[in-house]
């Protein structure tokens, strides 16, 4: 880097032309992307300020074009995710965007603000000074993006809008190798789709309406296949956890079964009471079920499942 004044002229990007900011943005960003680090493109911008080859005022706008070129990482990684990971990497583009875009319009008071500091605490050191210039204009980015996050949501879900309901949304393969987030994941997808088998029995037992199972067990599918994915438990809880998730597919799989083959008796239904009676009952679980996942109230969906097993148990022993 000391050896940088002989290639390029740093000199020639200052003064009252507009266009050198941009260039140096853009510098910036092409650091953090053939780097791939934006850490080691700030590392490389305070080499050549030390050296004198870039001022301050140079430094702090090459900093902010790194800052943005950390997206281009972001983008490249949410490639064929899920609409989670998309989500995401749009917000922290946009993010990344809107604090460069106020880092740029407020430079010249952001660098007095900066002064101010240093001075104030005595602080010499060039690099310290360009780390209290990089927090700086973050924290007035989180700032502004708090002030404006309703509309900041809205508009990340007009770039990424919702797919047709599906379950994989959930089963990102990037997640699979890390265990514990692998689980959670397989957790939400299962959750989704005791959802909807929920809703399609309880159509199907008061209604009497003949239900298709094939998406909810498309969803069981895909589940189990990402469980095959994820990598080995390190601990027994997240063995437990992964068995956990193997035998609920199992459960999942059963019920769809049993609600299958429930469709041949729904004319007995009609003229049976004691059988009209079970399926009520089968009714209030499914009921339940819908009510305590959309409100996460686990602990009382499981008390009130094991009641009424419970209350079914003892109708089918009295028909025995």
């Amino acid at each position: 880097m000391g050896n940088l004044p002989a290639f390029i002229d740093f000199h020639n990007f200052s003064g009252d032309q507009w266009w050198w900011t941009i260039v140096l943005v853009i510098v910036g960003i092409i650091l953090t992307v053939v780097l791939q680090s934006s850490s080691a493109a700030v590392v490389t911008t305070l080499t050549a300020l030390h050296t004198g080859a870039i001022d301050f005022h140079q430094a702090a706008i090459l900093v902010i074009g790194q800052n943005v070129g950390t997206t281009v990482k972001a983008f490249l990684a949410a490639m064929g995710g899920t609409i989670a990971a998309k989500r995401t990497a749009t917000a922290h583009i946009l993010f990344n965007l809107i604090t460069g875009i106020v880092a740029l319009l407020f430079l010249h008071w952001l660098l007095q603000i900066v002064s101010l500091i240093t001075e104030e605490l005595h602080i010499t050191d060039l690099a310290v000074a360009l780390a209290i210039f990089h927090t700086l204009f973050n924290m007035i980015g989180v700032v502004v993006v708090l002030s404006i996050l309703p509309w900041f949501k809205i508009l990340i879900k007009r770039i990424v809008p919702d797919q047709d309901e599906n379950y994989h949304q959930f089963l990102d393969p990037t997640v699979a190798s890390v265990g514990p987030i692998g689980i959670e994941a397989s957790r939400r997808a299962m959750i989704q789709i005791l959802s909807s088998i929920s809703v399609k029995a309880q159509n199907l037992l008061l209604e009497k309406n003949a239900v298709d199972f094939n998406k909810e067990e498309k969803g069981l599918q895909e589940v189990q296949e990402f469980l095959t994915a994820i990598a080995n438990p390190n601990t027994h809880q997240q063995y437990e956890e992964h068995v956990g998730m193997i035998h609920s597919l199992d459960h999942g799989e059963r019920l769809i079964r049993a609600l299958k083959e429930s469709e041949d008796y729904m004319d007995a239904v009609k003229t049976d009471q004691r059988v009209n009676e079970l399926v009520g009952q089968l009714a209030d679980i499914f009921e339940e079920t819908i009510d305590n996942i959309e409100k996460n109230n686990w602990d009382h969906l499981l008390e009130v499942t094991e009641h009424h097993s419970f209350a079914i148990a003892e109708l089918r022993k009295q028909d025995r």
